[in-house]
């Protein structure tokens, strides 16, 4: 897992904009709120949406998310998956989205182990 919790790749001239919470060594891009109201789940709801907009539409923000991952000491396929978000505007190629919702946990640790294991869901191949 990469944390790019307080990460930036708005495009100039929008608002700060967190790529995701953890990317999975697969893609997956993994949106973590603590449930604490309905504006809060709105809120990651709105940040996996603005996220995936931006990495679909702005070449800039691709431009940023491939820096975050090649600065890291990430684990994680790095040539792959910046490779994928290279491809999301040409092709059928998408980053996996998970939002998870993480009820009460003792420590941040936790939390982070609850949403690792969060899988995103698959859809079903075309008839």
């Amino acid at each position: 897992m990469l944390k790019l919790d307080t990460t930036d790749i708005r495009p100039s001239g929008a608002t700060q904009i967190e790529s995701c919470d953890l990317l999975g060594a697969d893609g997956t891009l993994r949106h973590v709120k603590r449930h604490t109201s309905a504006t809060g789940i709105s809120h990651l709801a709105n940040q996996a949406i603005s996220s995936a907009t931006v990495l679909l539409r702005r070449p800039e923000s691709r431009a940023k998310m491939r820096t975050l991952i090649d600065q890291s000491m990430w684990d994680g396929d790095k040539e792959r998956i910046k490779s994928q978000v290279d491809q999301m505007p040409t092709s059928v190629v998408r980053l996996p989205v998970v939002l998870a919702i993480i009820g009460e946990w003792s420590s941040p640790a936790d939390a982070i182990q609850a949403a690792s294991t969060a899988s995103p869901a698959r859809p079903a191949p075309p008839a």
